[in-house]
C-alpha cells in the first residue's frame, strides 16, 4: 500500500495511533477545506517544516491560503503515518505534512492498557534512526507501565533518560501556594498531582492494488487493525471503507451547501 506524497505515491511502514489528544488546532483554508491536528504536527511552509502552532493566517501551505485558525475544545483520536519512504512526508487534505518521528505520551501512567499500547507501538517508532519517544506523567502508583519505564531509566536498565520536576521547581510555587492548593483540593489530590508519589479527520490518498482511493488516516488504521476478521481481505476492507467514507463526505457537503 502506498500514500500520495509531493513526489508521487510512496510506501510507508505503519500508522501510529497516538490516542486521545486535547491540544488540537483546526486550520481553515481559502478553498473551504480544513485540517485538525496537534500543535506540534509539522507542515511544509516555503522550504521548511514548521509546527502547526507557528502557522499564521495568510500563510500559504501547498498553494492553499490559511484564512483562520481555531483551538479545539474537545479531544479527538489522533493518528499519523510513520516513516514514509524517501519524502518522510505525505499529502493530507491537499497539504504536505511531515510524517511521525516523535511519539509524545502525556499522562502515560493513566492510559488504559498502556502496556499493550507500548508493546505494539514502540517497535515501530524505534525502527527509525531519527525517531524519539517522550513520556511524561504525574504519578499513579507503582507497577504500571509508566512506573516500570521510569524505574528502568533510573537504574539504567533501558535507554530512556529520567527527568523529574517537583512542584517547588516551578517559579512562583512556594509553601503558601502549596497550602492554598491543598485547601482548594485535598492533601491526597495534592500528593497525586504534584507530589510525584500521552480520530483524525485527515484525508489521505492511497494506492492499493493499482486503484486510487481517498480515506481518513483513522479509518485506514481501523481497517488494518481489523485484519480479515470480517471475512474480507484487508485490501477489500480498506476499499469498501474508502467508498463509504467518500460517500458520507459528499452527503455532508451537499447538506451543508459545500461544493
Amino acid at each position: 500500500m502506498n500514500v500520495l506524497t509531493q513526489n508521487g505515491f510512496k510506501n510507508f511502514e505503519a500508522i501510529i495511533d497516538q490516542g486521545e489528544k486535547s491540544n488540537l488546532l483546526e486550520i481553515m483554508f481559502d478553498d473551504k477545506s480544513n485540517i485538525t491536528c496537534t500543535y506540534d504536527h509539522e507542515f511544509l511552509l516555503d522550504d521548511s517544516y514548521i509546527p502547526a502552532c507557528f502557522i499564521e493566517i495568510g500563510d500559504v501551505l501547498s498553494k492553499k491560503t490559511v484564512i483562520d485558525i481555531k483551538e479545539k475544545s474537545n479531544s479527538e483520536k489522533v493518528y499519523d503515518l510513520y516513516n514514509v519512504n524517501d519524502t518522510h512526508s505525505y499529502v493530507t487534505n491537499g497539504v504536505i505534512s511531515h510524517n511521525c518521528n516523535l511519539l509524545f505520551l502525556d499522562e502515560f501512567a493513566f492510559v488504559e492498557d498502556a502496556a499493550t499500547f507500548y508493546t505494539s507501538t514502540y517497535p515501530v517508532i524505534s525502527s527509525g534512526k531519527t525517531s524519539r519517544v517522550i513520556i511524561t506523567s504525574t504519578a499513579n502508583g507503582i507497577g504500571n507501565q509508566f512506573h516500570k519505564i521510569y524505574e528502568g531509566a533510573l537504574q539504567s536498565t533501558n535507554e530512556f533518560k529520567p527527568f523529574r520536576v517537583d512542584w517547588w521547581d516551578v517559579p512562583g510555587r512556594d509553601e503558601e501556594w502549596k497550602k492554598q492548593t491543598i485547601s482548594n483540593t485535598s492533601e491526597l489530590q495534592f500528593q497525586q498531582e504534584f507530589g510525584n508519589c500521552l480520530k483524525s479527520n485527515s484525508q489521505i490518498t492511497i494506492c492499493i492494488n493499482n486503484s486510487i482511493a481517498e480515506i481518513t488516516i483513522g479509518d485506514l488504521y481501523e481497517c488494518i487493525q481489523r485484519g480479515s476478521t470480517s471475512g474480507l481481505s484487508i485490501d477489500e476492507e480498506i476499499r469498501l471503507s474508502a467508498i463509504r467514507w467518500y460517500h458520507n463526505r459528499e452527503t455532508y457537503e451537499a447538506e451543508n451547501g459545500r461544493s
